[in-house]
């Protein structure tokens, strides 16, 4: 699409980035270019074979480092800010690098960055594009740390620190990883989630040592998951609003036959309450027939207790599905939404969505939601916002994508490109608003920065394929950007390509959905390969 103003890419990671090799000795895991000077004291140069099997490299920083922070202030940013310089920092898993982008006073500076880059060994672990990245202060010492979980049989920490990530290690053990307060010391502790019949998983209660070893040890084998039942995910939330952490196991079927039909029975959530000497086992609110607990945890209502949200893109029915169950409560509700702005101008359309995230993007003191439905569009990929999650309606919706007015870039002819948000919501620029930060399957990320509303009246009613019916509806993106690469590199547009549609297909009107969004500034891209 064509931009209004001077658009520039801005580099993500850098071109030459770290090679693993395929053996435990090899070397290569560092690039020192650029950056590399930069690195503080200590830091291997070398590549490392965790006990887990996986093979990392060093961080590599540069070509500048970000401003020096304070403990302080990475707590105040619950978590957001990773050096405690006051702006949030992005972290995103891209293939086999964990690339960390610090912010600034004019939002994410790509100059400042941090790359590890890890190689997946002995064996490979399937569905490497889920790896989670989870933040945490593991070690007490107020800066906020990042835990990457690959799919739940590896974990990597990256230890921070006033100049941001500066060490990795591996985690012991294995299991999906969720963080909390669980006996509201104050100190982060961390879940690990049971592999085997006999226990719903363990505990480590913070702070944590460098090497992994906790203050203590909590084994929640009481009650166990059951005959033929293992436990299979989790969620950690605040539902009572007591300042502990608590939390929800659902268990599952194991297929003891072996019939290998793919089912994954529900057999039961088990719900342990967080308190002053740790979790401990609700009878009442757990059994094999108790539903729900599954999600994003956030106080989508604003009444002081974490609710958990669910959200599911049903692409054959074109239905966006919320469920949120409140609190203490033991069902969850769930919305239908059948327009959704900006699917099905690009068949076909697949399901599934992408870094669900809950905050006040808009300003008006509410909860919004933010998803990527990033398979549709022919996998080309959507960030939709829901403005006023307690209230989800079709007029609260917004949809962006690389077709959207003022947004650098354009949807892949020949890939795809699966546009997502990332989680969590980020004020980058330290302007007290939340921002929305995009990814794509490429590489490079977009920042949708939020603001407060200009508007004091509710949308108009969606239109189908996210076409508007307000034409006064200003676009809700905005492009502009600075690259601190060379300058002969640009991707202006030629005069003479054009882009035309077939006759049968049309886009009519801006890819939004009705009326005006929250969502203005600036757009950022990393060409990709």
């Amino acid at each position: 699409m064509r931009l209004h103003g001077r658009i520039a890419t801005l580099l993500v990671a850098g071109a030459a980035l770290a090679a693993c090799s395929g053996g435990s000795g090899g070397s290569g895991g560092y690039d020192g270019s650029g950056g590399g000077g930069h690195a503080d004291a200590g830091t291997p140069r070398t590549p490392s074979t965790t006990s887990a099997g996986l093979r990392w490299s060093p961080p590599r920083q540069g070509p500048e480092r970000p401003a020096a922070g304070t403990a302080t202030v990475s707590r105040e940013r619950h978590g957001r800010d990773l050096n405690g310089d006051g702006y949030d920092d992005l972290a995103a898993y891209d293939k086999d690098r964990i690339n960390i982008v610090y912010g600034s006073p004019h939002g994410l500076d790509p100059r400042t960055r941090t790359t590890v880059r890890a190689c997946l060994l002995k064996p490979p672990v399937p569905a490497a594009e889920d790896v989670r990245l989870v933040r945490a202060d593991l070690d007490g010492d107020g800066h906020t740390d990042l835990i990457a979980d690959f799919s739940g049989r590896r974990a990597l920490v990256l230890w921070s620190g006033p100049r941001g990530i500066t060490e990795v290690s591996d985690l012991p053990d294995q299991g999906a990883v969720e963080t909390g307060d669980f006996d509201g010391d104050g100190h982060a502790d961390l879940f690990r989630l049971g592999t085997t019949e006999t226990s719903s998983g363990t505990v480590a209660y913070g702070p944590l040592r460098r090497d992994g070893a906790p203050a203590r040890r909590q084994d929640l084998k009481d009650p166990p998951p059951g005959k033929d039942s293992v436990p299979y995910e989790a969620t950690a939330a605040d539902i009572d609003g007591d300042g502990r952490t608590d939390l929800a196991v659902r268990m599952r079927w194991t297929d003891p036959e072996s019939e290998g039909d793919g089912d994954i029975t529900d057999t039961g959530l088990w719900v342990h309450r967080g308190g002053s000497g740790g979790l401990r086992y609700d009878a009442g609110r757990s059994g094999p027939h108790v539903l729900g607990r599954v999600g994003v945890p956030a106080d989508v209502d604003g009444n002081g207790t974490e609710d958990v949200t669910e959200v599911t893109f049903l692409a054959f029915r074109k239905e966006l599905h919320i469920t949120t169950q409140r609190g203490e409560d033991r069902e969850g509700h769930t919305t239908v939404l059948h327009r959704i702005p900006g699917v099905g101008v690009r068949a076909p359309d697949f399901g599934g969505t992408k870094g669900l995230a809950i905050g006040d993007v808009t300003g008006d003191g509410r909860a919004d939601l933010v998803v990527g439905a990033d398979q549709a569009n022919n996998n080309q990929g959507l960030v939709l916002l829901l403005r006023d999650a307690a209230h989800p309606a079709e007029g609260h919706l917004q949809a962006v994508d690389l077709e959207s007015p003022g947004v650098p870039g354009e949807d892949g002819r020949y890939r795809r490109t699966r546009l997502a948000p990332v989680a969590p919501l980020l004020d980058v620029d330290g302007d007290g608003h939340l921002d929305v930060v995009a990814t794509a399957r490429w590489g490079g990320y977009w920042t949708l920065p939020g603001r407060t509303p200009a508007w004091t009246h509710p949308a108009p009613a969606a239109s189908p394929a996210g076409s508007s019916t307000d034409p006064a509806a200003p676009p809700a993106l905005r492009g502009r950007g600075t690259r601190p690469g060379p300058p002969a590199r640009t991707r202006p547009e030629p005069a003479a390509r054009t882009r035309p549609e077939p006759a049968a297909r049309t886009r009519p009107g801006p890819r939004l959905s009705a009326g005006p969004g929250p969502l203005s500034g600036a757009g950022r891209l990393s060409p990709g390969a």
